[in-house]
């Protein structure tokens, strides 16, 4: 959905340096200007090969531009990361700077509604990452719930080390990308810190979101801990089952952490439309295949989601959310720094937001690490 002003309108809105130019729309309609889009698209939604299959990406910002490749989890897509790359109100028209005043706040909730300006005017005070310079590549993963790339059938289509690292840097090869920085969530937290294993002359930096090295995922002090916690990737194990309680939408949607969670959740669930679809049990297949061919009996006995990997040898930057710990303890993501070697530096930190959805539900303290991390060259 695309909100059009009037340039009438956006020059009460924006003080701009030059006029915008005037798009005309269908016949007999207005003339009109500045596009404000509310749907889900966080740049411009490319189709490539990689690694045999066949995968959609949002690509954004200038070519030439240092990547930052975003990594989304379970149940989640590429959308998930739309307040970290660019939504704000300046972006929509060239030299255009907003009022920050009474009048601006009047003028576009008339124009628009208070639900629409609230959204956008939270993210005028997080500037994304394609603003501070960057080329941001969203990819929806291979079985991505909802997501527009390819779903391979087969448990082992979606081991880490063996395929899904190599959709990486296939995409990356797709769009002529050399080195890039790697930011993971989640299941592409995990896939983040392989890649950085298995590929450490294509990564720059690696920033990792609530889960640790898969090597001491299940490993160390927090290891009885993190496997009661992690019950229900046992349960995501009963093929069939599993996909029926999904699909039923109350194992998901009324969530099985604390209420304060599942109250900022529920519109992340709503605006990406995350749940739109996903009644029918078979549409579960493939986002529960990241588990199984993961996170099986095999990997809780050896203490690791994956076989052994080569030491991280880039800079890291480990972020664990409070919203992690019913089903992440803090211990595995503190101490994934055993597995970074020198000259790679290690670099936790710990914020504060009731979700584990923290890079849309609480985007400001994640993007302002985030951002402070990375470096432009």
């Amino acid at each position: 959905m695309a909100t059009r002003l009037s340039p009438t309108t956006c020059n009460k809105i924006f003080s701009c340096s030059r006029s915008c130019r005037p798009q005309p729309l269908r016949a007999k309609a207005p003339t009109l200007c500045c596009v404000v889009t509310t749907d889900n698209a966080i740049g411009e939604r490319k189709r490539l090969k990689a690694n045999g299959l066949n995968f959609v990406v949002d690509d954004q910002g200038d070519t030439g531009a240092v990547p930052v490749i975003l990594l989304h989890g379970f149940p989640n897509r590429a959308n998930m990361w739309e307040r970290q790359v660019v939504i704000t109100l300046a972006s929509l028209c060239n030299q255009c700077t907003p009022w920050r005043s009474k009048a601006f706040f009047a003028l576009v909730t008339e124009t628009f509604g208070r639900q629409l300006y609230s959204r956008l005017n939270r993210n005028l005070q997080m500037p994304g990452l394609v603003q501070k310079g960057f080329r941001v590549i969203a990819p929806d993963l291979r079985g991505a719930i909802n997501g527009e790339s390819d779903a391979p059938q087969g448990v082992q289509a979606y081991n880490l080390q063996k395929e899904l690292v190599k959709d990486v840097a296939g995409i990356m090869d797709a769009l002529d990308i050399g080195k890039a920085h790697i930011v993971g969530h989640d299941w592409g937290s995990a896939l983040a810190w392989v890649f950085a294993a298995l590929y450490p002359d294509r990564t720059l930096q690696l920033v990792a979101m609530s889960v640790g090295n898969p090597n001491g995922y299940f490993k160390g002090d927090h290891a009885n801990e993190q496997k009661q916690k992690s019950w229900y990737i046992a349960f995501f194990s009963l093929r069939g089952i599993a996909e029926w309680a999904m699909a039923s939408g109350k194992l998901f949607a009324e969530g099985a952490g604390p209420k304060e969670a599942a109250e900022v959740e529920r519109p992340m669930v709503e605006q990406l439309g995350m749940l739109k679809g996903m009644d029918k049990p078979e549409a579960w297949t493939s986002g529960l295949n990241w588990y199984r061919a993961n996170a099986g009996l095999t990997n809780f006995l050896t203490g690791s989601l994956t076989t052994q990997l080569p030491p991280v040898t880039c800079d890291v930057l480990q972020l664990w959310f409070t919203g992690d710990d019913p089903v992440c303890t803090e211990g595995q993501a503190k101490t994934s720094g055993q597995f970074v070697k020198s000259p790679g530096t290690f670099r936790y930190e710990r914020i504060d937001s009731p979700s584990h959805f923290a890079p849309w539900t609480d985007p400001e303290p994640v993007s302002a690490s985030i951002l402070n991390f990375l470096r432009k060259a």
